[in-house]
């Protein structure tokens, strides 16, 4: 690879990242502003402490389950691991929408001749 692919790569590379850094804290700070509002959540608002403990899981979450938008290994077990969660809330199959159709710009996982 040449110098240029190389420094083009790292160049992707680092935007990519600041982009997905930027939808993170952008996610935080709408959930933040939804939670503490008694419009959405009535007379149940989160306060400063609980919204950090949110946020806390939020991120944790995030870094668990981010390579399920990604080439990656296993972003097939993510995406399973993420529906999986979704249904146990849910409680009905009926009210879960699969990954890849609630994320139809995410390239698809093939296994196999295509």
């Amino acid at each position: 690879m040449s110098g240029f692919l190389k420094r083009q790569k790292a160049r992707d590379g680092v935007i990519q990242e600041a982009t997905q850094d930027t939808i993170k804290q952008f996610m935080i700070d709408m959930m933040c502003i939804t939670l503490n509002d008694p419009e959405y959540v009535k007379k149940d608002v989160f306060g400063y402490d609980r919204l950090m403990t949110v946020c806390e899981g939020v991120l944790k979450n995030y870094d668990t389950y981010k390579i399920a938008l990604i080439k990656h290994d296993e972003a097939d077990y993510a995406r399973d691991k993420l529906d999986e969660q979704l249904l146990r809330i849910a409680k009905d199959p009926k009210r879960i929408t699969k990954f890849e159709q609630r994320y139809p710009w995410i390239y698809k996982i093939f296994y196999g001749k295509k």
